[in-house]
């Protein structure tokens, strides 16, 4: 289903402004950025970035506000409250506002040579989630465009090391999928890596099918590991990590504080938790899962993979942080594998 779209309500990018590099790279890399190293131009406003796949607006902000004043935290609020709601104003009549949906992402090996992961993650979603159809790409302008020998385009891509995004072409309820290279100097371990990353609404028919999705699209990228969040959760999880220098601060909600990915020593260590989480049976080593004797819980929402690993569910319904229950639960998880984010290293 493609939505009408009025004339001021089209993105129209724009250079990054200002020279905030560690705001540029997650402006790029978190929604993602539909338009990496832009912003856009919308109601004659500037966004941070439209979110790929998706008819949604970000803005990010970096402020190391635990340093400031008190003055001055006083003044960048009033400064922020203004601006954020012309932002939302702006956003709510082009029909570009905030929808939970379901983030999945897993870390797999780099992509090499004459690659048939990405065609194998494609059809792994598509046999997962009912009804799923990934046959379009975006045009320049976020535009569905249909691709009628996408299997054949997905290869050639591969060939040249590229997982580009694949869509259903359905911008009322979007999915969509694509994977991220990751450098030697920014991964786990010091070795090149694919980021597989999809998207798909959080509704029933996601929630039933998520852990056919993240179980089938892990496997078939040969992931260390990976998780499946709302997106609500896994922004504020994604706060959880801290470096005095590039990212100082204190995570939300009382949450452990984790290292960037390039101080975790082995890519098998997962970075976070999520709601759904998806452990090779090298992950599951390096955190030491399963533990029948504290474990019990946990497995009695786990399942084995055709491969050796697991799919562990934290909460029966999908995390949200305002459930005490919920948090709870991942406070306990995290206390449980003091490994995962690289907090301790194993002896």
């Amino acid at each position: 289903m493609t939505v009408e779209r009025r004339p001021e309500c089209e993105p129209i990018p724009v250079p990054h402004a200002g020279e905030d590099d560690p705001h540029n790279e997650c402006a790029d890399r978190f929604p993602p950025n539909r338009y990496p190293g832009m912003d856009v131009l919308v109601g004659g406003k500037r966004f941070d970035a439209p979110q790929v796949g998706m008819r949604m607006l970000w803005e990010i902000k970096t402020h190391q506000f635990d340093r400031y004043s008190r003055f001055l935290q006083n003044q960048v609020i009033r400064v922020q409250v203004l601006e954020l709601k012309e932002a939302r104003d702006i956003a709510e009549a082009c029909g570009m506002t905030p929808q939970d949906f379901l983030v999945l992402i897993v870390h797999a090996p780099a992509l090499m040579g004459d690659d048939d992961r990405p065609l194998a993650v494609v059809h792994a979603l598509e046999q997962a989630l009912p009804g799923a159809r990934l046959e379009w790409k975006l045009s320049k302008a976020g535009h569905p465009l249909a691709l009628p020998q996408r299997d054949a385009w997905l290869a050639e891509a591969a060939s040249r090391g590229e997982f580009p995004l694949v869509c259903n072409g359905d911008e009322g309820a979007p999915v969509t999928l694509y994977g991220l290279p990751t450098s030697a100097r920014a991964a786990s371990g010091g070795q090149p890596l694919l980021e597989v990353h999809a998207d798909l609404p959080l509704d029933a028919a996601g929630i039933v099918a998520a852990v056919e999705v993240l179980c089938g699209v892990a496997e078939s990228a040969r992931s260390f590991w990976g998780c499946a969040t709302p997106q609500s959760a896994a922004v504020e999880i994604a706060g959880q990590t801290r470096d005095p220098a590039r990212k100082p601060g204190v995570p939300p909600r009382g949450l452990p504080a984790l290292k960037f990915p390039d101080k975790i020593r082995s890519p098998a260590i997962p970075h976070c938790l999520g709601w759904l989480n998806y452990w090779s049976a090298a992950a599951a080593q390096a955190i030491g899962f399963p533990d029948p004797s504290r474990d019990a819980d946990l497995l009695s929402r786990a399942r084995r993979t055709a491969m050796g690993g697991w799919v562990v569910r934290l909460t029966e319904t999908p995390l949200e942080l305002d459930n005490p229950a919920h948090l709870e639960t991942l406070l306990r998880a995290y206390e449980r594998f003091p490994e995962i984010g690289g907090r301790v290293t194993p002896r």
